[in-house]
């Protein structure tokens, strides 16, 4: 999208004064909020022969400083979580469908580093205005994710390549 070229010509009535020549982008940037809802995880890797104490953290690939975590689950190859808090990102609608949602399924520990579970991403060019559900394999480890993704406050508008709008 863009930008868009321009040449006018300058008048003084009707005689010519000289050309005015410029380009011309227009984005509208949005604070998209991300819901995710109704997510599952279905059989994740044992953490030294025991079952796992899984949570979720999620963020999108434009800001991965804006992030949401779930409630760690005790000892479960299968965790869900109904919702999970909201989470913030700015965007154009062209970075937007672009990006990715990144899911981690991480295993809690007391002393050390988080290790990953699995990780999922879901991409927003699915985004059609209404929830994106998600089914997908995990990345870097074993089992399944699903859930839904809800979007608010998209970017609505794009510039036209096709002429002035």
């Amino acid at each position: 999208t863009g930008p868009v070229h321009h040449n006018l010509l300058l008048r003084d009535g009707k005689k010519s004064r000289g050309r005015l020549e410029f380009d011309l982008e227009m984005e509208q940037v949005g604070e998209v909020v991300a819901s995710l809802s109704k997510v599952a995880c279905t059989d994740l890797s044992e953490v030294n022969e025991e079952p796992p104490s899984p949570y979720i953290m999620c963020s999108c690939t434009l800001d991965e400083e804006s992030k949401s975590k779930g409630d760690v689950i005790r000892k479960t190859k299968s965790p869900s979580w109904n919702e999970l808090e909201d989470f913030r990102f700015s965007c154009t609608l062209k970075e937007m469908i672009g990006a990715h949602i990144v899911c981690e399924i991480r295993h809690r520990r007391k002393l050390h580093s988080d290790p990953v579970l699995g990780r999922c991403k879901i991409p927003l060019e699915q985004y059609d205005g209404g929830a994106i559900p998600f089914s997908q394999t995990l990345e870097e480890g074993t089992g399944k994710i699903e859930g839904k993704l809800v979007l608010s406050y998209v970017p609505q508008f794009a510039q036209c390549m096709s002429g002035v709008h």
